[in-house]
């Protein structure tokens, strides 16, 4: 056999094989910080304390995550702690890796958009995940937020631009610490120059 037939039939080979094999890719929607916020059942700031793993609807593995709440932002429940689940994990020889899905760690302080689990069977039942996947975990530190996708919000949520649940006292504070972030900010202007 010749060359050139070689090279036809390894490229029918080729086109016949990639005909019948459907890509497995999924494209995460970009959100940004209004959208987070518009479509989050509840946004809150707490540090991760615990994690287990579970199994969820059908065979999907999850993991549950323990954050004790330090401030609720939107949509403020009763509880001083949440459960978020992640999907992925491990059980027994068993083990799930999803895509674009939050890394959260015990200790790390962290600032969360959350949507209930309610709708979403496979993230098993109660609690929470994190909307927009690696968008809606911003870890917190040194005043700043700043998540897996390289946003950064300071302070994590500018307080007046979004309405705080709560009482015009919170409002009050709010205003407040708003105003003393723009003077240290102005007052650093003045001095560096």
């Amino acid at each position: 056999m010749n060359a050139e037939k070689k090279a036809l039939l390894v490229l029918v080979g080729v086109l016949v094989t990639s005909a019948f094999t459907a890509p497995a890719s999924a494209s995460l929607l970009r959100m940004d910080v209004d959208e987070l916020w518009a479509e989050a059942d509840v946004v809150l700031l707490g540090e991760v304390e615990g994690v287990s793993t579970n199994v969820g609807e059908g065979t999907m593995i999850y993991r549950s995550y323990s954050v004790r709440v330090e401030r609720y932002y939107k949509n403020p429940l009763e509880q001083g702690s949440v459960e978020v689940h992640v999907l992925g994990g491990q059980v027994g020889s068993t083990g799930v890796w999803v895509e674009d899905q939050p890394g959260l760690t015990p200790g790390k302080k962290v600032f969360l958009f959350l949507s209930d689990n309610k709708n979403a069977p496979s993230y098993g039942s109660g609690g929470f995940h994190v909307l927009g996947g690696p968008q809606g975990k911003f870890t917190y530190s040194d005043g700043r937020a700043r998540n897996e996708v390289g946003d950064e919000i300071y302070p994590p949520i500018s307080l007046l631009d979004y309405p705080v649940e709560g009482s015009d006292t919170v409002m009050a504070a709010a205003a407040t610490l708003t105003l003393l972030v723009f003077s240290g900010w102005c007052l650093r202007k003045v001095f560096r120059a």
